[in-house]
This record gives structure tokens, sequence and C-alpha cells, in this order.
């Protein structure tokens, strides 16, 4: 492994700074949904059984928006779900923080406030300046031990993603190794490869695409959402008049789109018919129909079959967004027939994002039989597209310079 686990470090007994992202979806300012709580209480539960001291760092939100709140009842959530008290802590590096973790219980566990209430976390700086930071500086002296569970946010090279890195022995939370390895199968996965494209950001999917198609990574690319609108407009199909005016902003992902498909076409699929709106009703054309110029709101159902049969020939098969507006029941069906194939495939099968995770909840999808449902969604597709990430890179190389 080039990073440290939990299983490599003597965690027993010691005391550890363990970051997390349970930033989570609000409702009339109260939590909604838990599930990345959910998600970080193997990794709490775990250094509890050391009798570890865990000292929980996290974020809410982004300073100016609504979600920007204090840590409180993410302390109550955890604490319910974990079985045991997680207190909060209403400081993050001020003296009443540091009395309180000096004084900790082997075993005990605490929250410490927003850390995006200190300005220097956002900061873009190189991790060696991270180490430097008043954060840092004041929180590494009082523990052993730094453990990285927050992969969703490790695309960014933030104050507590590479900082703590510099400065103490440091490795992968469950979560985070989870996320690693499960994401990792997609590239050099069993062939056929097979990226099905939904969603409402082209702008992401065509810098997967390129990525994938000119490392030749995956064998098929099916494309819904956004992007079979994109696709549309590159095969001549009449839009309507507010469509044509969307695309103006993705300028730049059609032409990209239109290149690939020069480049690669025998890799590239799009849908052979649409489902539009008249007069509030489904209905569901092909090239040249005199309903051509209706919102497009959906792939086509003999599209969805067409890609159902697709993904269960694949192998490797990655799912990213829904293939039409599913918050209009009339427009549901295309990406409940590619959800069901994709629970059914007899492949590695791989999705994330807040959309497809609602998706599958809406059509009961046997999260069970998907390989691995990420929590991420930059990191993801970022990963996914060929970037290296700042908080993964900075756990191997502290393992490089811990294991000296």
């Amino acid at each position: 492994m080039e990073y440290y686990t939990l299983e490599d470090l003597p965690l027993q007994g010691k005391t550890a700074i363990l970051r997390l992202d349970i930033n989570s979806p609000l409702e009339n300012g109260r939590i909604e949904s838990t599930e990345r709580i959910e998600a970080s209480v193997e990794t709490i539960k775990y250094l509890k059984s050391k009798d570890c001291k865990t000292i929980i760092i996290a974020h809410q939100g982004r300073p100016g928006d609504e979600d920007f709140i204090t840590m409180e009842e993410h302390a109550e959530k955890l604490s319910k779900i974990c079985g045991f008290n997680v207190e909060f802590i209403d400081d993050t590096i001020g003296k009443y923080a540091r009395e309180r973790i000096k004084i900790m219980k082997s075993g005990e566990t605490i929250l410490l406030q927003n850390i995006r209430f200190l300005a220097e976390e956002t900061l873009d700086l190189t991790p060696e300046e991270h180490a430097n930071s008043l954060m840092i500086k004041t929180l590494s002296p009082l523990a052993d031990f730094f453990v990285n569970d927050a992969y969703s946010v490790s695309h960014r090279n933030n104050c507590s993603i590479t900082g703590f890195t510099q400065k103490m022995p440091s490795c992968a939370g469950i979560q985070m190794q989870k996320e690693i390895e499960g994401n990792s199968k997609i590239h050099g996965g069993t062939n056929p490869v097979v990226y099905v494209l939904g969603g409402a950001k082209p702008e992401d999917d065509v810098k997967l695409m390129k990525y994938a198609l000119e490392k030749d990574l995956v064998g098929a690319i099916l494309l819904g959402g956004t992007m079979a609108v994109l696709y549309a407009k590159s095969k001549g199909w009449n839009l309507s008049e507010k469509e044509e005016e969307e695309i103006k902003k993705w300028d730049k992902p059609l032409q990209t789109l239109k290149s690939l498909q020069q480049e690669f076409p025998e890799k590239i699929a799009g849908p052979i018919d649409y489902a539009v709106k008249i007069n509030g009703k489904r209905g569901e054309i092909k090239k040249n129909s005199e309903m051509q110029g209706n919102p497009i709101e959906d792939i086509g159902t003999e599209t969805a079959q067409k890609y159902a049969e697709i993904i269960q020939l694949g192998k490797t098969v990655y799912l990213k967004g829904p293939m039409g507006k599913i918050e209009d029941e009339e427009f549901r069906k295309g990406t409940e027939i590619v959800l069901k194939s994709f629970e059914k495939a007899k492949a590695f099968t791989l999705t994330g994002g807040g959309h497809i995770i609602e998706a599958m909840d809406m059509f009961k999808i046997d999260k069970s039989k998907i390989s691995h449902i990420s929590l991420a969604g930059g990191a993801l597709l970022d990963f996914l597209s060929g970037e290296k990430l700042p908080g993964v890179e900075a756990l191997k190389e502290n393992k490089r310079r811990f294991s000296k």
C-alpha cells in the first residue's frame, strides 16, 4: 500500500486527529440527510475500540452560504448513530478546545467547531505552508496521529487535508480507503469498460470523456442528461428556443464533444430517440419528427433499452447522473430502465453523487448490489479524469517520510 491505513499505526491508547467530511444537506437549517455522517461511523468506532482519544475536525458549508453553520447538530447525530457520546466543543484552536483536549480520557470522542470558521482552512497554499498555519501548529502537538477519512474534500489542498501530514504520522480512514480502492478499479478495469454519463454538468463529462478516450480506458460511452441534449445539437436536431439559449453557455463542452465524436466515433453513443414535453405530457420522438423543437426532458425508451443491453455486456461500469429530469414523474423512465440494468449488471459497478443516489432511492434500487457507491462528487470526477488528489498524495508522501 502506498499510504498508511489504520492497521499500520500503533493507535492503542493514543490521541488521533480525525478529519471527516460530514458536510450535510440542510432543510430549514436542520440536517436533512445523514449519509456522510453514517459513512464516518466505522472509523470513529475503530478508533474507540483502540481506546483512542479522538479529536474530530470537519466543516459545514462555505462562508456566506446559508448552510454555513456550527457543528453542534452533527455531534448530536454522530452520538445517536455511534451509540456513544460525541461531545461538541464550541471552539477549534482556542484555549477552551486546547484545555478540553488535554484532559480527554481514553476512548473519548469530541467534535471541534466548524474548521471553515478559520479563514486559513481554505487558503491556497502549499502543504508546507499549511504546516505553518495556526491550526496545524496548535493542534498537532496535542495528538500522536492524523487520520484522513474525508475523501470527498481531498481534491482540495485545504489546510486540514495536507497540513497535518507534514507534521505527524498519518493514515487513511476506513471510508477513505474504500473510496481510493473502489474508484481505482475503474482505471484499468476488466473490459469492456462502459461509462454512462448523465446529470447536468457537461464540463465535467467532456473532461472525463477526453481523458478516458485518449488513454484508451473505456470501450463505450453512453450519453444522457445534458450531454444527451448536446449530442442532439451535434447531430443537427432542432431544439427548443430555451435549449438553444442554454447551449450558448455550453459551447466549449459542445465543441469538445464534436471533436471527440470525430476522433472516437465508434465509442460514443447518444440517444436514437428522445422524450419531449408536449402539453405537459411525455412524447417520444426520433430525428425529423414534426415534434422536434419541444424541450428534451429524457432519453427515449428505445435508447434506454439499448443502453441497458450495453450495460449488461460490460464488465466494468461507471454511472454518473440521471438520464432525464427525474423531478418530473413523466420523465423518469429512461433513468429507471438504466438504473435497473445497472443494478443487475454482472460487472464491477461504480456510481456516486447526490442526484443518482436520490434516483436509486426513488426506484428502490438494491444498493448492496452496486460494487461501490462513492460519496464524493468533485473528488471522484477529478480522480477519474486523471488528476492527482492533494489529500491522497499527501498521505503517500507522509508514508515515505515517516517510514524512513
